[in-house]
């Protein structure tokens, strides 16, 4: 229970920390039928940042491609009407980009079942996030892995 407690702490508004592709957790955590591994993907971005997350390598906890992966829109604090973050999947490095969905205001999360492109990258509008007083526009993932 703790376990799945700490994993939805995760996907509460204002605890991401680090910068794009950092682990929020430090390690892979188990739970139930399934292993999961937290990661910032996309970290404070405002007016002043690029207009892109840096690109993701869902291998990249050791452990192959990830049965699911949720993105949630941790915070948009101090953002204006507008913002959003594109999600898109490339099956090789900064390969051709496919759209897997938009984060805003309307669609916080993004639950994508078996993902068969193994990059991860996003595209943000954020010109009306201003640092003042806020954090600017974050998304975090969790990736699931079935224990086998």
């Amino acid at each position: 229970m703790k376990t799945l407690l700490t994993i939805l702490l995760l996907l509460v508004p204002g605890v991401a920390w680090g910068t794009d592709g950092d682990s929020i957790n430090g390690a892979e955590t188990s739970l139930g039928s399934f292993g999961t591994a937290a990661f910032v993907f996309c970290d404070g971005k405002i007016a002043a940042s690029a207009d892109t997350c840096s690109e993701f390598d869902l291998q990249s906890s050791g452990r192959g491609m990830p049965d699911y992966v949720i993105l949630s829109l941790d915070s948009a604090n101090n953002c204006d009407a507008g913002y959003q973050v594109i999600v898109n999947g490339a099956t090789t490095t900064g390969g051709t980009a496919h759209a897997w969905g938009t984060l805003d205001v309307t669609n916080t999360a993004l639950v994508i079942t078996t993902p068969t492109h193994r990059f991860l990258a996003g595209v943000t509008t954020d010109a009306g996030c201003d640092a003042s007083g806020g954090t600017g526009l974050t998304v975090n993932m969790v990736l699931y892995f079935r224990k086998r």
